[in-house]
């Protein structure tokens, strides 16, 4: 884990529990933002993007392109 330039010098003072604590809670982050990108991603996904079934994509209007008219 790369520590900002300001923090460096403050790294030896700081005992060596208090460093693995914020490694876990660094290592928690990654994995908690990485499981918001994955469930963000699948809200995303409709009938036109997936494989889901159009009767999946509950009642929000559907917008036609002017073309399709």
């Amino acid at each position: 884990m790369d520590f900002p330039e300001e923090l460096k010098s403050k790294i030896k003072e700081t005992p060596p529990e208090v460093i693995e604590y914020i490694i876990h809670l660094h290592e928690k982050i990654e994995k908690l933002d990485s499981r918001v990108k994955d469930l963000e991603s699948r809200l995303n996904l409709n009938s036109r993007n997936s494989g889901k079934p159009p009767s999946s994509d509950g009642y929000a209007k559907k917008f036609r392109n002017k073309s399709d008219s």
